[in-house]
């Protein structure tokens, strides 16, 4: 909040939003996710330019200069001119309204309007605009309990990438143990198929064998060719070498 309308209250405006920007982050923290808005209430106008002369909240961001592209939107500073503001209670519309409403109203005010009290979003901002009315005991209280849940939070986050890494490993056990059985039935299978290969051929050789020995003996009866074939199903060419 700034009352009087000072020469360099632009610079104080953007030296708060920096502080606040720095002082999220503990020793060891990362640069990421840390969006800070500077909001400045004045009760003064404070952007007298006639496309700005009836705009209550003015919303700056960085630009590049010449193409006008936005910068990652890290940093914001919103200013709010009371002056500007001249909306009677039973026209506020939302939370800016009853807000802006009730900062540029409340000296005024013997008690606090049933449009505002019974509003659950202004009285949580209201809660958190009271600690600027700490003691420096309370507001360290405050920042202990601030600082413990960002560690619960931190823990939290920690534990999430735990489990996550736990149920990737399980995954990939599974897959392993999975393509390991896989693995095991195609051996398996190929060990069965080539003892039944095997098989077959010994039990043609012995076939052969046993037909080569009938033919031997026929011949040595003084057996026809021609007969012997027929019995043993050998060619001729085969019977006539046994008698070589």
């Amino acid at each position: 909040m700034q009352v009087l309308n000072q020469s360099d209250s632009d610079k104080q405006a953007l030296s708060n939003v920096a502080k606040a920007y720095i002082t999220q982050l503990e020793k060891g923290d990362k640069y990421t996710e840390l969006p800070t808005i500077g909001l400045t209430f004045t009760n003064f106008v404070m952007f007298p330019q006639k496309q700005l002369e009836s705009q209550v909240i003015t919303n700056y961001t960085f630009l590049e200069r010449h193409q006008l592209v936005p910068y990652p939107e890290e940093m914001r500073l919103v200013f709010v001119e009371l002056p500007k503001f001249n909306k009677k209670l039973r026209q506020l519309k939302g939370m800016a309204d009853k807000w802006i409403y009730f900062v540029k109203n409340v000296g005024s005010m013997k008690s606090l309007p049933k449009t505002l009290a019974n509003d659950k979003d202004i009285n949580q901002a209201l809660s958190i605009a009271n600690t600027t009315s700490l003691t420096p005991k309370e507001l360290e209280l405050q920042e202990k309990k601030l600082r413990w849940l960002r560690e619960q939070k931190d823990n939290l986050a920690r534990a999430e990438q735990a489990e996550a890494a736990l149920e990737a490993a399980l995954e990939k056990a599974e897959t392993e143990k999975q393509a390991a059985l896989e693995k095991a039935e195609a051996e398996k299978q190929a060990v069965l198929k080539k003892a039944e290969a095997e098989k077959q051929v010994a039990l043609e050789k012995a076939e052969q064998t046993a037909k080569l020995q009938i033919a031997k003996q026929m011949l040595q009866a003084h057996a026809d060719i021609a007969f012997i074939g027929q019995v043993t199903g050998l060619k001729k060419m085969e019977i006539t070498k046994l008698k070589e």
